[in-house]
């Protein structure tokens, strides 16, 4: 096993137990795109492990870090919003840190947002 995969291995415990205490039992980390014809999110992807969302004050935003490797590149590009449980978060792409050097970890920096369904016109 390559030192990188020790290391993903080893944050992937890492969340999931930090997950484990800050978050409740069952929580689910959706990564959506917009439906630009129905205005609705689509889940691109559902991860129930290897994540942990925390609030990084020096930038006034939430830190979403997913374990996973270099190859989630391709699902992460179609990444506009991610929903942890019932609250909906939006990701910039400028704001998608792919893993770096020792880091192999996916670092996303997300605003709290709201859903586009709770702003869709009644007419």
């Amino acid at each position: 096993m390559a030192i990188l995969d020790k290391i993903i291995a080893a944050k992937r415990k890492e969340f999931n137990a930090l997950r484990r205490v800050y978050f409740p039992a069952n929580s689910i980390l959706e990564l959506l795109r917009i439906n630009d014809e129905s205005n609705d999110f689509v889940v691109i992807e559902t991860l129930l492990s290897d994540w942990y969302l925390e609030y990084a004050e020096y930038r006034s935003q939430f830190k979403l870090q997913i374990a996973r490797g270099v190859d989630f590149k391709d699902t992460l590009l179609q990444v506009s919003n991610v929903r942890v449980n019932e609250d909906v978060y939006w990701v910039e792409k400028s704001d998608v840190i792919s893993p770096q050097g020792s880091n192999p970890i996916w670092q996303l920096f997300c605003g709290r947002g709201f859903s586009r369904n709770s702003f869709r016109s009644p007419f």
